[in-house]
């Protein structure tokens, strides 16, 4: 434990962002792509969460978030249940999308601290907790032993469990080695053309941070076929990268074909609960 908090104290002190890889736009041929790097050297991942001490305090939902006691507690608060029901997405885009051998090798094991026994082991291979003094920076990853996955909880406002949802899936997703889909060098956030802006590895954050507007943000075909990348075809953990390309017309998500919010998605979920 001594070691763990060791840990902690270190990660708060630095700030540092995944770069993005300026890609072609391929406005023409309409292929996505977004870059992948071969990052780990195992498939089998322990991820360690330190619960948010709270949750939703003001934003659209109202005070806390819809005057739920439960936000202003560790372990019930919607910040932990979107940080984990993002990260099943990611695991839901593998079962829909991944290669066999995708599915047979990759496993993310995760733990909430405080709340879950965690196993004998010195330290996790990724390490998410949340910050709310980053004002403008929505969240970042650090590649690194552990890999970190710092998000924010504000910005003007509270964020939503949508908010927090969508912020937690691309960090992870920098995590798992991913890069941001399309090309992110000066665009118009709002070009579904040349990156899909409903992809959770979108590099844009187009929605109003605080909004019950904002819907989920999807895990596509293209951001599992990185981790194909990763976690198959190479595996050497030499920090090589290369980008993955799938075209538009083949694009699918985990909520609907073109990564809009399907009707099938659950109210609840669509709404931020």
């Amino acid at each position: 434990m001594r070691k763990l908090i060791y840990l902690l104290a270190t990660a708060v002190l630095l700030v540092a962002v995944i770069p993005g890889i300026a890609l072609a736009d391929h406005e023409e041929d309409g292929i996505y792509e977004l870059p992948a790097r071969d990052f780990w050297s195992e498939a089998k991942l322990t991820v360690y969460i330190v619960p948010p001490t709270h949750g939703q305090l003001y934003n659209s939902n109202g005070p806390l978030g819809g005057a739920d006691p439960n936000e202003v507690t560790p372990f019930q608060n919607s910040y932990l249940r979107a940080i984990e029901d993002s990260i099943k997405e990611w695991d839901k885009g593998i079962e829909m999308f991944g290669s066999a051998e995708l599915k047979k090798r990759f496993e993310a094991d995760v733990y909430v601290l405080g709340r879950d026994e965690t196993p004998d082991q010195s330290e996790p291979d990724i390490l998410v907790f949340t910050d709310e003094t980053k004002g403008p920076v929505l969240g970042f990853a650090m590649y690194g032993n552990p890999c970190l996955v710092n998000n924010s909880q504000m910005f003007t406002r509270s964020f939503t469990y949508a908010d927090m949802y969508n912020v937690m899936g691309q960090e992870y997703g920098h995590c798992l080695g991913l890069g941001h889909v399309g090309s992110q060098g000066g665009i118009e956030p709002t070009s579904a053309q040349k990156h899909p802006v409903h992809d959770v590895m979108n590099g844009f954050y187009a929605d109003s941070i605080g909004s019950n507007e904002t819907h989920l943000h999807c895990v596509s075909n293209l951001d599992v076929k990185g981790l194909d990348y990763v976690f198959v075809k190479t595996m050497t953990g030499s920090d090589d990268s290369r980008p993955v390309f799938l075209r538009a017309t083949k694009y699918r998500t985990t909520c609907g074909g073109d990564g809009k919010p399907s009707p099938e998605q659950p109210e609840a979920r669509r709404q931020q609960s």
